[in-house]
């Protein structure tokens, strides 16, 4: 998918009246880190002393709390600046080390924005539940496409397409055609046909 300068953490529930997150990673390629740097982290509110920044200072032992009493509708955020807009494809969450821990959320949401005020949903996740100082990994499945040949439903990459024949559905290049042979369905390239010069007298 395309990238995006901002990306939001939008929790829909959890355990406390309140949520903390004691450190995020938002990566770009599955299990590599990708640590923050030059951006901005912000969120819907903080309780005092535990700012938005907490989360992302690559410091577990530092936590992220919103206000007290703020209960659902709360978020945490990241603004990459202008020019920068990273594909998210994986977030991992860690709790903090103290009694608090399970105030990590247990419903959430990816959400990105290219102005910052307009944002849409890309993933909605629900955590494990939380022990100390645990982290949890939620990964943005690959966006798939569906296509129907012959009573078959093929998935596959959007940059694929589906070729047909006799009783199979196979997925290749669109260079390429579905063709039945002895029982077998091969994918070849498509041959080029020559189409002779017609002569219409009036």
């Amino acid at each position: 998918m395309a990238g995006h300068r901002y990306w939001r953490l939008a929790f829909t529930s959890g355990a406390g009246a309140e949520y903390l997150l004691a450190e995020v990673q938002f990566r770009t390629a599955a299990g590599t880190a990708l640590l923050f740097s030059g951006g901005t982290p912000s969120a819907s509110s903080t309780y005092s002393g535990y700012p938005a920044g907490n989360a992302c200072d690559n410091n577990a032992a530092t936590d992220f709390y919103t206000a007290a009493g703020a209960g659902a509708g709360q978020w945490w955020q990241y603004d990459y600046g202008p020019g920068n807009t990273p594909s998210i494809v994986e977030v991992t969450i860690t709790t903090s080390s103290d009694a608090y821990s399970n105030y990590a959320p247990s419903t959430l949401s990816l959400q990105y924005s290219d102005d910052g005020a307009t944002f849409t949903t890309l993933q909605a996740f629900t955590a494990a539940a939380w022990t100390s100082g645990a982290t949890q990994t939620f990964t943005v499945p690959t966006t798939l496409t569906a296509t129907k040949a012959n009573a078959y439903a093929v998935l596959g990459p959007q940059a694929m397409t589906v070729g047909k024949t006799t009783g199979y559905a196979l997925l290749g290049p669109p260079s390429l055609m579905a063709t039945k042979a002895l029982g077998y369905a091969v994918l070849a390239p498509i041959p080029r046909v020559r189409v002779p010069n017609i002569c219409i007298n009036t």
